[in-house]
């Protein structure tokens, strides 16, 4: 297995854990203390940079402002939920970056009507600038969920297709 996926992998493992306690975290001073900020895995430190949840039935969400550190990539899990049908992939904006690229979306929850779906983003940037995070669904979620990830020392990656 590439680098690339078992980054890809650790990003999805760590969007999609589940909290067994009733936390809002909204930025990364208001993690638990027992999540890590950075760690590092054969040359590759992941740092988080920021994690939220926002539950109010709208269409476009906010992150805490993040600051990219240069050549570093960075990903974005974003997990939307609906109470009818999965929503479609939200587009990501801003956080210093220029541009965004989907890496993969997957629809989960019941078969027949999936009612959450998770997509993970990433960026690069040889100067990026600093700022929030838009998130933007075409319709309405009921709740919103994000973890943003800076990797440093992440070779051989690069951007394709942006949405």
């Amino acid at each position: 297995m590439g680098a690339g996926r078992k980054l890809v992998a650790l990003v999805l493992f760590a969007a999609t854990a589940t909290c067994t306690e009733n936390r809002t975290p909204t930025s990364v001073g208001a993690q638990a203390p027992d999540v890590p900020s950075a760690a590092a895995i054969n040359g590759i430190t992941g740092t988080l940079l920021t994690v939220g949840n926002n539950a109010a039935n709208q269409k476009v969400y906010t992150t805490a402002s993040i600051a990219p550190a240069a050549n570093a990539l960075i990903t974005v899990a974003v997990l939307g939920h609906n109470s009818s049908a999965a929503p479609p992939s939200p587009t990501v904006t801003g956080g210093g970056m220029t541009a965004w690229a989907v890496v993969s979306s997957v629809a989960f929850d019941a078969g027949a009507t999936p009612h959450k779906r998770l997509t993970v983003y990433q960026a690069l940037a040889a100067s990026p600038g600093s700022g929030p995070l838009t998130i933007t669904f075409t319709s309405s979620v009921s709740n919103c969920q994000w973890i943003v990830m800076q990797w440093s020392g992440a070779t051989g990656v690069t951007q394709s297709a942006t949405t």
